[in-house]
């Protein structure tokens, strides 16, 4: 079942990245610009959820899908931890952010 889970979060990242790319095209030049490393950091997200299999648990999964505004989380996560850098550490962010939300 942990295929079909990995596939709803790359599904539900990709989703959210369609409608922050959408929102952003509104927005003046200067704008976007200022948000250049919010841009390539939600990018990078959600290249790892499609080209990477997450080390997670069902109930993690499950619990990652039920939010609200994933992206936004990790990208907050991403931001406020300096510790991660890598392409690798987006797995650690998403496992932290269930790890510490997740009732199990």
């Amino acid at each position: 079942m942990s295929k079909i889970l990995c596939d709803s979060l790359y599904d539900k990242i990709k989703s959210e990245h369609q409608q922050f790319i959408t929102e952003l095209k509104t927005k003046p030049a200067n704008d976007i610009i200022l948000s250049a490393y919010e841009i390539v950091t939600k990018n990078e997200i959600m290249l790892y959820c499609e080209n990477e299999d997450p080390d997670l648990t069902d109930e993690q999964f499950r619990f990652l899908l039920s939010r609200l505004a994933l992206l936004d989380e990790l990208y907050e996560y991403w931001c406020s931890n300096g510790e991660l850098t890598s392409y690798d550490d987006i797995g650690i962010a998403l496992k932290e952010i269930a790890k510490t939300s997740c009732w199990y």
